[in-house]
């Protein structure tokens, strides 16, 4: 049994139920077959639809509930600007994973302006690798938890290559947009990287026209001029001439 469990957890929440399922029933049918039951009678117990239905409705609900909200963050809330971290395939235990969330927190939270309405959540499920359908997957799960942005971040042979997906804001240039490369080993060092602070620019972009939405052009304008003073911005923001335009 011991074993079995073992197996379970390596196959993951998906796959490790319905073979667990399929070893119970193998094991409940060498038993019949111990206690003498042959042939048809292997299977013919007054129990066996209702075992069977009960099997189907337990095994559907968890696929269910998997689906929906197995690793799935709680949803931001109003008028916070969400960034949503994909978990990275192989990442044992999540610890990539956590070095991106763990700088860009501490950046927010040392940007006093942000810190009350910038706010950092981890996707515990990894993305498919075509990068089409990553982006894809990345827009499905951005919606369902609310968030502004989803990083994506990606290894491949020991360098770092995540990129952004900005989630329906269509005033930026980009849907989504590349952030920058660099070894494994600086993880170690994220805060003195590009990244975060590229992050937060996204972050004050949103930030500035949700206010313009409001209404509030005094703290739009205060907004961009953060933004217009970064001597480069990233990829995916909306352009200088529009953020000049929005003050």
């Amino acid at each position: 049994m011991e074993g079995l469990v073992r197996l379970i957890k390596e196959l993951g929440p998906v796959w490790g139920p319905p073979v667990g399922l399929v070893f119970l029933a193998c094991w409940w049918l060498k038993h019949r077959s111990d206690t003498g039951h042959h042939g048809v009678g292997l299977i013919v117990d007054h129990w066996v639809p209702l075992a069977f239905l009960v099997a189907i409705v337990v095994l559907a609900g968890w696929e269910y509930y998997y689906y929906r909200y197995w690793g799935v963050p709680s949803a931001f809330g109003k008028g916070e600007i969400g960034i949503l971290i994909t978990e990275l395939p192989g990442d044992a235990n999540r610890q990539q994973q956590a070095a991106y969330a763990r700088e860009i927190y501490a950046l927010v939270q040392k940007t006093p302006d942000l810190a009350a309405v910038v706010k950092v959540k981890m996707l515990r499920r990894a993305l498919p690798s075509d990068p089409q359908e990553q982006h894809a997957e990345a827009l499905k799960w951005g919606r369902r938890v609310k968030a502004k942005f989803v990083l994506r971040p990606n290894a491949v042979e020991g360098i770092q290559a995540p990129w952004i997906t900005v989630v329906d804001q269509p005033e930026f240039a980009r849907v989504e947009a590349p952030m920058g490369k660099f070894a494994n080993a600086q993880l170690a060092n994220l805060d003195q990287l590009p990244l975060p602070s590229d992050l937060l620019l996204l972050a004050r972009c949103a930030l500035a026209l949700a206010f313009y939405r409001q209404g509030a052009y005094d703290r739009v304008a205060d907004e961009v001029q953060d933004v217009l003073a970064a001597q480069g911005l990233p990829e995916a923001a909306p352009s200088r001439a529009y953020l000049v335009f929005l003050t």
